[in-house]
């Protein structure tokens, strides 16, 4: 087992008592979960779509996600399509009982190796947990082929239900030796935060470290065209007044919440998995106003929406967001990871809470390579490893 780091934390503990703000935190009750099949053992572990592999020590299983409702904007509940999954199970000789889920960004159909010197699932095995990378078969999470309009909301069921399912039979549920946590990148960090604001996975996670995100905050504010003025104009993340900003000397930094055009086509593919044909954010060019319903629409399906929960008392949550970069690439992630993170306002809410700005990412959201100024320019890498190694811990949660 590796030696911990020593990091040191900057950042204000300064809880806001609002009076009766504690009921907007929480919703009536969590969205019901869908079904996984039985795990089934495959050998070798196949490769993600872009020829990415799990750890070499991996023992995988597939399983299909299956009865995930899709509340369609008719009002009619309909069942979202089954999505298979495959999961590698990385289990150290001398276990310490506690398990880490990955989850990678884009579709999710690449496995989570990221990292610096080592990637991060490097790094927890070496540090003696449990490890589950996983990939989807097929096609990424935030589609279902036929319907004429995908809710990002309903079909972040499926990584929920994969989440709960890796919870209950790969880790072994309440009655575990050890806590349950998660990491998600960029789109799997909407993933994660759909899962902690809308299916009650915040009811048996002890730690959750999200970096660039989540990108589907406020779907609306991303795609919205021509936008409402609060969107309008670059917004200010991470101020040094906010409620658990990691600031020190640099403090907030400015931000755009729309989806890019020319990176990669992101509004164009949100577009395309969430109401084909709309001109998210004017991917086409062709100067055509967004509807009032679509924009509607939008916002519903975000994580930040009318229901979703912010009160994760038990659980320790640390987000890494990019504010500048080597490479002079700068994306949405971070205002919209802003648009989720300042909801949360006192120390009730979390059992620990942490937002990062992040210098010198590599390209638009790459956090593992950049450096926190408000910790002392310590590797952002370093940091992020250490909250989920130092917080992926059972001894105080529940």
């Amino acid at each position: 087992m590796k030696n911990p780091r020593v990091i040191v934390k900057i950042g204000a503990r300064l809880a806001l008592f609002l009076g009766g703000a504690l009921a907007c935190w929480g919703q009536s009750a969590p969205l019901k979960l869908g079904d996984a099949s039985k795990f089934l053992p495959i050998a070798p572990c196949p490769a993600g779509q872009s020829g990415s592999l799990p750890l070499k020590e991996a023992v995988c299983y597939t399983t299909t996600i299956s009865n995930c409702s899709n509340h369609n904007f008719a009002g009619d509940p309909s069942v979202i399509a089954p999505l298979g999954a495959t999961i590698a199970v990385s289990t150290p000789p001398a276990w310490n009982g506690s398990t880490i889920f990955l989850h990678n960004g884009s579709n999710g159909e690449d496995y989570f190796n990221q990292g610096d010197s080592t990637s991060y699932a490097e790094e927890y095995y070496n540090n003696g947990f449990q490890v589950v990378q996983m990939i989807w078969v097929g096609q990424g999470w935030q589609n279902a082929p036929g319907e004429p309009v995908q809710i990002l909301k309903y079909e972040a069921c499926r990584p929920a239900t994969l989440l709960n399912a890796v919870y209950q039979n790969i880790h072994g549920g309440s009655s575990a030796p050890g806590a349950m946590c998660a990491q998600g990148h960029s789109a799997g960090s909407a993933a994660m935060a759909y899962a902690l604001a809308w299916y009650g996975a915040a009811d048996y996670l002890a730690d959750v470290v999200l970096t660039s995100g989540p990108v589907y905050a406020n779907v609306e504010a991303g795609c919205q065209y021509p936008y409402a003025q609060a969107f309008k104009n670059p917004i200010e993340v991470c101020p040094p007044t906010q409620f658990g900003c990691v600031d020190g000397a640099e403090g907030g930094w400015l931000d755009a919440a729309q989806y890019f055009v020319t990176d990669g086509d992101a509004a164009k593919g949100v577009a395309g998995y969430t109401i084909t044909g709309a001109n998210c954010n004017n991917w086409t060019g062709s100067g055509q106003s967004t509807t009032a319903t679509q924009n509607q629409d939008w916002g519903g399906m975000s994580v930040v929406s009318a229901g979703a929960s912010y009160s994760y008392p038990a659980t320790r949550l640390y987000a890494f967001l990019c504010a500048t970069s080597s490479t002079g690439q700068q994306n949405n992630s971070a205002a919209q990871g802003q648009l989720f993170y300042q909801n949360f306002t006192s120390v009730v809410q979390t059992l620990d809470y942490d937002v990062y700005r992040v210098d010198s990412c590599m390209g638009d959201e790459m956090i593992w390579f950049g450096t926190l100024p408000g910790v002392n320019n310590q590797s952002a890498f370093n940091v992020s490893a250490q909250d989920m190694i130092d917080g992926c811990v059972s001894s105080d949660f529940r």
